[in-house]
Order: structure tokens, then sequence, then C-alpha cells
């Protein structure tokens, strides 16, 4: 059993050598079967270049700064004529002289750095360690694929497999909770998982499989980091929402129902070999489970729920009697769940998978305004409080602008309980994709109004699995990965008690979005 997510996930991001995996073939081009997860299933474009080939050594090889054989050295008087230099604001660093007085600006008047452990991520060139020195950071820990000897006494450099270690010995950052309180990056994690200095290709390798979920993981609870990318000319909030309203690849239809994941697909599936997958009996229920159980009212291929239905429902909820998807005890803890944890009242709320309108029902119980249903089964709600959509409906409403609160075109709160799990694994004719619950929850959090509420509901066992084609099995690693940009404000620890295959426990818990 594990007591929360956060020393277990990160012990295995730093058992995970997968992650810094070498390949030194340099490829001209991603193969076919990895574009569609660069690409973002084809919404960013990929422009060839002339290959880099700098296999880790390019510091040394550019003589950036002062070799012995095969490694770099960083000596304290070095440090210090680096630090006089930024002091000056005469230091070039890796990216010259304007682009180093920025980002120690930024340091000195944005971060707060006085006193504490730091991670800097990615370092040719110690500029990032000279400027939190000069912020008055207490230790500083540098992660970089080049070997380098730090003969500073409040420096620390570590290669990948080093840094595992360490963080394994418990002698990393704060040693007393083997943390850090600050992360510094710089022009770095954009590279990672192109195989230009000789990794291995992984279209997550600077996100979901990166050096940034790791330092996530050994970051403290509040810790702040400092990130610079290369960036585009677009704000990525209202561009990414369209983006994601736009494609139609998230919902795709296949109704092969493979009796198992290709085999270039398993490594995403599993998170490169820590999640197991296990074969069951394939389900196929396309889409239309809800009407081939007569759940509830059917006229021809499409759910029917009248204002009187749910009137029915809601006074059997009220009464602790209603059914539900999951039965009495199940609908009852999800009512007060969202009585006593959410504030839905005056509120515009979006379902993410409903065969049963039971959510909607407490959703109205608890007093919102406005609910509108996303699911893959046709619906027509005759109740004037809710809308219900099918995935290329809503994609088509929210380029309108006719979503939740319209002013917005957003919700203030979603509520999705044993829905996500499904998605992309082929149960209900949707298209194979590992990722395919990451991106359902993505394209939510997008149509979130800035400090939105989510309530979410999953299958949560002691060690994540996949139960193919039926569920994933939420444990220490996935619960994170799902719920990034997301922070937990329930006060509840994730209870990973459910031991065994096949065995696994509904659990709730209650977030809110982080822009």
């Amino acid at each position: 059993k594990y007591d929360s997510r956060y020393p277990s996930t990160a012990k295995k991001y730093s058992e995970l050598e997968e992650i810094d995996a070498a390949d030194t073939t340099f490829p001209p081009a991603p193969p076919d079967e990895l574009v569609p997860f660069y690409t973002l299933a084809g919404s960013i474009p990929i422009f060839p270049r002339e290959v880099k080939n700098s296999v880790y050594l390019d510091a040394i090889e550019k003589k950036l700064i002062w070799t012995t054989e095969n490694k770099l050295v960083w000596t304290t008087e070095d440090i210090r004529t680096q630090m006089l230099l930024l002091k000056r604001g005469q230091l070039t660093g890796t990216y010259g002289i304007p682009e180093t007085n920025k980002v120690r600006d930024f340091i000195l008047n944005k971060m707060s750095l006085y006193g504490k452990s730091v991670l800097v991520i990615g370092s040719e060139n110690p500029w990032l360690e000279v400027a939190a020195l000069l912020a008055g950071a207490a230790k500083i820990t540098t992660l970089d694929y080049v070997k380098i000897e730090s003969l500073h006494p409040k420096i620390d450099a570590y290669t990948p497999s080093a840094f595992r270690a360490a963080y394994l010995d418990g002698r990393l950052g704060t040693t007393s909770t083997n943390t850090f309180d600050v992360i510094l990056s710089h022009s770095s994690l954009q590279h990672s998982g192109l195989g230009r200095y000789g990794d291995a290709l992984n279209p997550w390798g600077d996100d979901v499989l990166s050096s940034l979920a790791r330092a996530w993981c050994v970051t403290k609870d509040g810790g702040e980091m400092m990130l610079g990318l290369p960036t585009c000319s677009k704000s990525r909030y209202p561009s990414t929402a369209k983006k994601y309203s736009e494609l139609e690849e998230i919902d795709a239809a296949d109704t092969t129902f493979p009796p198992a994941p290709p085999d270039e697909l398993v490594p995403f599936y599993t998170l490169a070999g820590s999640i197991p997958i296990f074969p069951r009996e394939v389900k196929n229920s396309v889409y239309l489970d809800a009407i081939e159980k007569k759940l509830i009212w059917t006229t021809e291929n499409k759910l029917v729920w009248t204002t009187e239905d749910i009137r029915t429902q809601m006074l059997l909820l009220k009464r602790g009697q209603l059914t539900g998807t999951y039965g009495i005890p199940e609908t009852n803890k999800v009512r007060d769940f969202i009585l006593n944890k959410m504030s839905l009242y005056g509120k515009s709320v979006l379902v993410i998978g409903s065969e049963n309108p039971w959510l909607e029902v407490a959703a109205l119980l608890a007093g919102a305004a406005k609910i509108t249903t996303l699911d893959y089964v046709k619906i027509e709600s005759l109740h004037p409080k809710i809308d219900a959509y099918t995935p290329s409906a809503f994609r088509a409403a929210y380029l309108d602008g006719r979503l939740g609160t319209t002013s917005t075109n957003t919700f203030d709160v979603i509520l999705s309980h044993s829905s996500l799990q499904h998605s992309g694994l082929g149960r209900y004719g949707d298209a194979l994709n590992p990722w395919g619950d990451v991106l359902s929850l993505a394209r939510a959090w997008c149509v979130t109004k800035d400090g939105g509420e989510m309530m979410l509901g999953l299958p949560t066992c002691s060690k994540d699995n996949v139960l193919w084609n039926i569920h994933r099995c939420y444990g220490p690693l996935r619960w994170p990965l799902i719920t990034m940009n997301w922070v937990k404000i329930d006060g509840e620890d994730y209870s990973y008690e459910a031991d065994g295959i096949g065995s696994a426990i509904g659990v709730l818990h209650a977030f809110k979005k982080v822009s």
C-alpha cells in the first residue's frame, strides 16, 4: 500500500532508465508509428532540418568551459569569476549577454531562492548555477547528460544514472525530504526525445516521460520552477482549446476490437514497461451500451431524458434510493461528495460520460444552473437545464461559442465518474490511443474557466495496470499523469488500497484548475 502518490511516483521515475535511454542512430525523421504522438494527432507540424549529432558531448566539443579529458570541471575560482561577470552584466553564458542578464533578473525578481535547494536541468555552462548562487541558494544540484565534476562546495552535478542512484539513496536536495525547493531549466527540455543528443526517440520526452515529470516528483509541495523554452507566436490557451475542439482524432472510431495492443503502442500504454497489461475477454460495446442494456428511456437509436424522468430521479436521489449506474451505495457516496466537497450552486457544469443521468441529477440537486453532458451515445435531453452532445456536436458548439457560460465559452465545474479509464482502449469502438484518457481530460481543462473545479472518479489500485480492453486501473503512476495541470483540493490521500489484478475501488477526488 502506498500512502500517497508522491514518494511512489518519484521512486518509479527514479528507477526508469528508459527516460534517459540512448540511441545513436540519429534517424532523419520520426518513424511513421510515432508521428501521431509527436504531432498530437496532426495538430503540430514537423519540419525536417539537417540532422544534428551531438551525443551529449556538445559542451566538451565546443569547449564552452573548462574540460579535463572527457568531463567538464567547474572549479571554485571559475565559478567566482563567472559570478563577478554576472553581477556586472558581462557574463556571456550559453546564449549571450542579453539573454543571460534577462534570466538573471527574472531569477532575482520573480523567484525566491535564498537559503533553498535548487535543481538545475540541463547545463553545459554553469551560468544558471551562478545565477542561483547570486540569488542566495544554499545548495545546487545540476542534472545533465554530460559528465561534470564540480569542485564548488555548493554545487553537485549528476548524470541521469547517478541522479537516480542519489535519489534512491536519499541524497538529493534537502536530504531530510529528498526533494528540492526550486527547479531551474532554460532552453533544455525542448530537445528531449528527439534524438539529437543520442537519446532514444520519445514523443513525450519533454513532458510525460521526461526530466520535467521526474523533477515534479522530487520537488517539495508548493515548490517553484523557472522554465524557459523556445516559444512560437500564439498564446497556448485559446489556440489549444480551439485545436482540441478541432481534433476529431481524439474521438476517432475503430471497430476492429483488437485482442491486444499492437507492439508499437505497448511502450506507451505501459509507460515504458512500468505498467503491466493483463488480457481479458475483449469487450465490444460500440458506444451503444446504454441503449442495448435499456438502462434508461430510449427512442430508436438515441436516449431520451424527459423532464419528468429527471424529476423522478431527483426524488429518489434525495431519499438515497437512486440506483444510478453503479448501485445505490456508490450513487449516495458521489451525491454526498458533490454536496460536501464541491461548489456547484448557480454554476455551469460539464459531465463527461453519462449513460444514465445520475450525475446530472446530483448536479441539479447541488444547485447547478446549467449542465452539459458529453457522451458517445446520442442523447436528447428535454430538461431545460441539461444539454447533451456527442463529441462532434461538442466540438461544433465550442467553435460556435455555445458552451457552458456562453460569455466565456467555458465551464465552472467538471464532473466525471468511472468514464475516462476506458478512453483509447477500443472497448467502445474508439480508436486505440495510449493517451486517450489524458487527451480527454486535457480537452476538459481547456474548456474550464481559470480556477474551475473538477470531481474525478476512477478505478484505483495499489499498482497501475491495464485490463485489456476493459479499463485502466489508476495507481501512483497514472493518477498524477491524468491530472496534470490540476491541483487536488479535497485534502484526501490517494487511496491505493485495492490489491490484486482485477481488484479496484472507485476513488473520488476534487481538483482545481491550474493555469
